[in-house]
């Protein structure tokens, strides 16, 4: 019992510490989010999804080396004919219009590429840091190629904290 009353005081004066400036920071992060998930590319053809089609269901989410607080992470997920490698070209060769750079890589198993990712990082905004649209391939049940989208923004941290990075 007592036990129970000392996890739910900890929970709500952990909901009372938030800010007015981290709660503003985390909306503005939210709103980034869903836009850049809205404005995603992806290959003519592919169909959203609710649930990871990949084979295994083994499209995770991004890691963020950061104060959880303050990370918004939206995904969705895709499914698309053709194989993941030219699915992964067509995606680097469309990315976001706002992109500062682009990041790529593949999983390897015994030689041969079982999982493909890009991370297309998009310049800091006033109130929003460390942007992020994730891409995610691997080859879908049934064939085709499973894809998931994630958008990750960061509200903006004070100036004494650590700065966030992805952790890939």
């Amino acid at each position: 019992m007592f036990l129970a009353a000392a996890v739910a005081l900890a929970v709500s004066a952990g909901a009372q510490a938030t800010t007015r400036f981290a709660r503003r920071s985390l909306a503005h992060a939210r709103v980034d989010a869903a836009n850049e998930l809205a404005s995603a590319r992806v290959p003519h053809g592919a169909r959203k999804l609710r649930s990871d089609p990949s084979i295994a269901r083994g499209l995770r989410p991004q890691r963020v080396g950061c104060i959880k607080k303050y990370v918004v992470e939206d995904h969705r997920f895709w499914r698309v004919a053709g194989k993941p490698a030219a699915v992964w070209t067509w995606m680097l060769k469309h990315p976001p219009r706002r992109r500062h750079s682009v990041g790529s890589g593949m999983l390897l198993d015994h030689g041969k590429p079982i999982a493909w990712s890009i991370w297309f990082i998009l310049p800091d905004q006033r109130t929003v840091v460390g942007r992020m649209v994730a891409v995610s391939l691997r080859p879908a049940r049934g064939g085709g190629t499973a894809i998931r989208v994630d958008a990750i923004a960061v509200g903006e941290p004070r100036s004494n904290q650590a700065p966030c990075f992805t952790a890939h």
